[in-house]
């Protein structure tokens, strides 16, 4: 399995190595992850959850991994897709290198990833349908569909997949993310119809 802090800075690698853990090794984070997903109201039925949060692009990308390896801890596989194109962050996590846009890659058992590379403009992808149309080509695939999306205090283009979201996770960090953007985030979800955010805290 990849090490998936490898290409952070000492100070960052130890912030989110403390908040996630080894994740190839370590049970106890397994269980603590599994019991998360009913933590926070999402079950093992909810098909696609986009994974955001206000501001840190890296650590939705390490949580999506270590989310899917709970996942597949039950029995579930599991497809991860980039969709953050303002600054994609999946392959470098995973220590991936030219996987082609929009083209699906196993990397372990049961789990598959995705992604879609920086854009001039990635609302008009948004638009266009791709995203949506690579997640229900794959619906019947995999029992899960973890979907990266922009950082919620810069970029909206969540708003953009709303008809074929389930839940979405939002991430803070404890201590460090201000409650005023945490609640604009919430307060936007809502306006937008979307599915109503879940705030995990990470330490």
């Amino acid at each position: 399995m990849p090490n998936i802090f490898g290409y952070f800075d000492s100070k960052k690698k130890e912030r989110i190595k403390a908040n996630l853990g080894n994740v190839s090794s370590n049970d106890e984070l397994f269980n603590r992850l599994t019991t998360l997903q009913n933590e926070v109201g999402v079950s093992f039925d909810t098909k696609v959850t986009a994974i955001t949060s206000i501001a840190s692009d890296e650590l939705s990308a390490h949580f999506a991994k270590a989310y899917a390896d709970a996942y597949v801890r039950n029995g579930c596989s599991v497809l991860i897709i980039d969709a953050n194109m303002y600054n994609p962050c999946l392959n470098l996590a995973l220590g991936l290198a030219n996987v082609p846009s929009g083209e699906v890659r196993p990397i372990a058992d049961k789990i598959a990833v995705a992604s879609f590379y920086k854009e001039n403009y990635p609302s008009e992808v948004y638009k266009t349908g791709v995203i949506q149309n690579l997640v229900k080509e794959n619906l019947d695939k995999y029992d899960h569909i973890l979907l990266l999306v922009p950082a919620m205090k810069k970029h909206q283009e969540v708003s953009l997949l709303a008809d074929i979201l389930g839940s979405i996770l939002l991430l803070v960090e404890k201590n460090k993310t201000r409650k005023g953007d945490i609640y604009r985030a919430l307060v936007y979800c809502a306006e937008s119809k979307l599915p109503a955010a879940k705030t995990v805290v990470l330490k």
